[in-house]
């Protein structure tokens, strides 16, 4: 790594980042799981429309039930917090409608919109946690 890398924080995170899927059997923090959830709302996003929805899920049969339809990934159920992240292409066209109606259609490219919208919001989630 050059010199620029190695002052470069952001880069460090990122290189640094290991993947883990063996929880410690506590919650996470109030403190942590806003600054989690602030990384993935600070997103980057094209014209700040954050096309995605980040769902919650405490309930232990939800958490359960989501690591089964995740192919049978047990670790889901076993994390103390769990986000799903959803394009959410009902927000782009409820702007559409509401704001241009007689423009344009959203299209199948709007969609793969919301869909990176999500990737990069979990993405930093991710990299926060």
């Amino acid at each position: 790594m050059d010199q620029r890398s190695k002052d470069n924080t952001a880069l460090e995170n990122i290189y640094s980042r290991k993947s883990v899927r063996l929880f410690e059997k506590r919650p996470v923090s109030e403190p942590d799981r806003a600054a989690i959830l602030r990384a993935a709302l600070e997103a980057p996003s094209p014209a700040n429309m954050s096309l995605y929805t980040i769902i919650e899920i405490t309930d232990q049969e939800l958490k359960n039930r989501t690591a089964s339809l995740c192919h049978g990934q047990a670790f889901i159920g076993e994390a103390p917090m769990v986000l799903l992240f959803a394009a959410d292409f009902k927000k782009w066209n409820d702007f559409f409608h509401i704001y241009a109606p007689d423009s344009r259609t959203p299209g199948l490219g709007d969609m793969m919109l919301a869909w990176e919208d999500s990737y990069i919001a979990m993405q930093n989630a991710v990299t926060a946690a």
